[in-house]
Formats: structure tokens, C-alpha cells, sequence
């Protein structure tokens, strides 16, 4: 498995297909992926296994703060360690900037999966949004990137 910068013209219409099969109605959409691709390049990231996009991970920050605003790993390839690997280089970017505190995400309660991820990384749940997902509550999670809290 390979992790690289996204190169959106090249990697747009399979991020678009991962992020439509596991999202469905929720999806974003070009414009979406635009703005955060031209927000932040050095974290909007991409997996490949064979030379195919099989996951991705886009971020947002402000000054102390960093976001993950969509992560996805294709169906077929789950629970094969993209997802954290996907995860650990976003947190390897943010913990060289001194100036990021926190990483933080929105989860939906029902993907136990992926909570527990996160929980194997370090992030802590803050607190439930209610009626985050237009049929589900969610969870804010954060991690917190002083380098005494980051996983190995």
C-alpha cells in the first residue's frame, strides 16, 4: 500500500465512486472535495494498493485546530489497515506543526467500527450532535497532538 498527496484531476473519479458507495445520499460532491483540496492539499491524502485508489482522507485547519472533514476506504478492502494508516500519516503531518493542538472528527454512533479506530489512536468522544447525520446522532471525537498523547 502506497499513501500520497491526492492529485485531484487524476484521483477525483475514484474518490468520487468510494465516497458515493459508502455515503450514498449524504456524499459530498466535487465542490466539496474542490474546496478542501484547495483548502489543504498536504493532508488531503490518498491510498493505493495496485496502483488503485482504495481510500482517502481529507482535512481542514485553522490556526490551532485541525479537522478531518471526510475519511473512506473502499468496501472491499476494509479492515486491512488503511483507514489507520490513512489516519497516522494525517496525525504525523499536524504533530510537526507545533501550532496544532487538537485533531478532531464527527463519527456516526452506529459505526462501531470506526470508533473504535479512532479510540485506538487516542481520540477521546467530546460530547453527541444531535441529529448531526440527517438520521443520525453523532459523535465528536478529538485527539489531542501534544506528542505525550499520540499513538506509536
Amino acid at each position: 500500500m502506497t499513501i500520497r498527496p491526492a492529485q485531484l484531476k487524476r484521483d477525483l473519479p475514484a474518490i468520487l465512486h468510494i465516497e458515493q458507495d459508502i455515503f450514498g445520499d449524504g456524499a459530498f460532491g466535487i465542490g466539496e472535495f474542490l474546496y478542501y483540496y484547495m483548502r489543504n492539499r498536504e493532508t488531503f491524502l490518498v491510498a493505493l494498493s495496485d496502483e488503485a485508489l482504495v481510500g482517502y482522507i481529507c482535512t481542514h485547519n485553522d490556526e490551532h485546530e485541525a479537522y478531518i472533514a471526510s475519511i473512506a476506504v473502499a468496501p472491499i478492502v476494509r479492515r486491512q489497515g488503511i483507514g489507520r494508516e490513512l489516519l497516522l500519516s494525517v496525525i504525523q503531518h499536524y504533530q510537526a506543526q507545533d501550532a496544532m493542538q487538537s485533531l478532531s472528527l464527527h463519527v456516526r454512533q452506529s459505526n462501531q467500527g470506526a470508533i473504535a479506530l479512532y479510540k485506538s489512536l487516542g481520540f477521546d468522544t467530546i460530547g453527541t450532535e444531535q441529529q448531526y447525520y440527517p438520521d443520525e446522532d453523532a459523535y465528536y471525537m478529538r485527539l489531542s497532538l501534544r506528542s505525550d498523547n499520540l499513538p506509536d
